[in-house]
C-alpha cells in the first residue's frame, strides 16, 4: 500500500491512537486501584494526556495461583487483586524484582517510555534495580539518593509527596512529547 503525503501509515495510525507511555503507580489498599483517592488524584491531573498512557500498579500481593508477587498489574487486570492486600515486605524484594522484570520484558515493545511515580520505598527499590535495564524514569525526584524517607527528611508524608510533586510527572510527560 502506498501512503500519500499527509497520510499516516497503518503503523503510524496505531502509534497515534495507542498508549505510548506505561505509568507505574504504587498499589493501594483500596481495590480496584483506580478507585483509590491517590490514583484518582493522578488520573485527574493527567486527564489531558490520558490517551497516551497505560496505567499499571506495582504490587507485592502474593498471586494465589503462583505463590509469587503479582509484580506489575495493568489496570485492565486490576480485578485480580480485588479483596487482596499485603504490606510491602523487604524479604519479598528479590521475587518482586523478578516478577516485575518478567512483566516489563513482556511489555518492552509496547511503549516508548516507562515512568514510575512511586512513594513506597520497597517499590522504589525494586524499580530502581530495573531502571537501567528497562529505561524507567523514577519520580518523584525527591526520593533519588534520599538516605531517609522520613517525613522530616523529605518534607512531606508519602501521600503528601504524591500530591506535592505531581508537577514533575506532568513535566516529564510534556517534555517527552507523548
Amino acid at each position: 500500500m502506498h501512503v500519500s503525503e499527509g497520510q499516516l501509515s497503518f503503523e503510524e495510525q496505531q502509534m497515534a491512537t495507542e498508549p505510548r507511555v506505561l505509568l507505574i503507580l504504587p498499589c493501594t489498599n483500596i481495590k480496584p486501584y483506580s478507585s483509590s483517592p491517590t490514583w484518582r488524584y493522578i488520573l485527574e491531573r493527567l486527564k489531558p494526556c490520558r490517551e497516551a498512557i497505560d496505567f499499571a500498579a506495582i504490587d507485592c500481593i502474593t498471586n494465589p495461583r503462583t505463590g509469587r508477587p503479582f509484580g506489575i498489574v495493568p489496570v485492565s487486570e486490576e480485578n485480580q487483586v480485588v479483596g487482596l492486600d499485603e504490606k510491602p515486605d523487604p524479604k519479598k524484594l528479590p521475587s518482586l524484582i523478578e516478577e516485575v522484570r518478567s512483566k516489563l520484558w513482556d511489555l518492552r515493545d509496547d511503549y516508548l517510555k516507562t515512568i514510575a511515580y512511586i512513594n513506597v520505598r520497597a517499590y522504589w527499590e525494586a524499580l530502581s534495580n530495573l531502571a537501567e535495564e528497562f529505561e524507567i524514569t523514577l519520580l518523584p525526584s525527591v526520593y533519588r539518593n534520599a538516605r531517609s524517607w522520613s517525613v522530616e527528611a523529605i518534607g512531606a508524608s508519602p501521600q503528601g509527596v504524591f500530591r506535592k510533586y505531581v508537577g514533575e510527572l506532568l513535566a516529564e510527560l510534556s517534555a517527552s512529547d507523548y
